[in-house]
């Protein structure tokens, strides 16, 4: 019973910093949802030996590590397919999502380092030390990553941003 309680905490606390981090590597809602259900299985297995203080970092890392894999035998580049409009001013819906389509366009053309970072960072929210534990990288490296991460950003965005 302490094993189930313990998934339930883990789905309820990281599934969907799990999807999210998985859905901006991967551009593909499906993988992601992939991706997920295995970090919760390996987390599942893995219940016993895991201590609450590093069940954050221990979960992006196996995140991020099935990711990268699962680029590795992906050749085939997907696109991905924009949820329905919910209810309310559809320009206004429709130009948003415009931004989100363009944001995660230009995140998708950065370097998997780069991407990496910058994804844990703004998206995420984690903090600079846990990106650094995540990642496996001395703490500035992540600063320069995200230095140059958001000035990658920035370029490939300043066309858009004329308009």
């Amino acid at each position: 019973m302490k094993k189930k309680a313990g998934l339930k905490r883990i789905m309820r606390n990281y599934q969907d910093c799990i999807y999210s981090y998985s859905f901006y590597i991967l551009g593909n809602r499906e993988d992601a949802e992939d991706i997920t259900q295995e970090v919760l299985i390996k987390a599942w297995q893995n219940l016993d030996s895991l201590s609450k203080r590093s069940i954050k970092t221990w979960i992006m890392k196996v995140t991020r590590n099935l990711c990268i894999d699962h680029l590795r035998h992906r050749r085939v580049e997907q696109t991905t397919k924009p949820d329905p409009l919910p209810p309310g001013n559809p320009e206004a819906i429709v130009e948003g999502r415009e931004v989100q389509v363009r944001v995660r366009e230009a995140i998708s053309k950065l370097p998997l380092a780069l991407r990496s970072t910058v994804i844990l960072r703004e998206i995420q929210g984690l903090k600079y030390k846990e990106i650094s534990e995540i990642l496996g990288i001395p703490l500035n490296s992540v600063k320069v990553r995200l230095w140059r991460g958001r000035r990658l950003l920035r370029q490939i965005l300043s066309p858009v941003r004329k308009r």
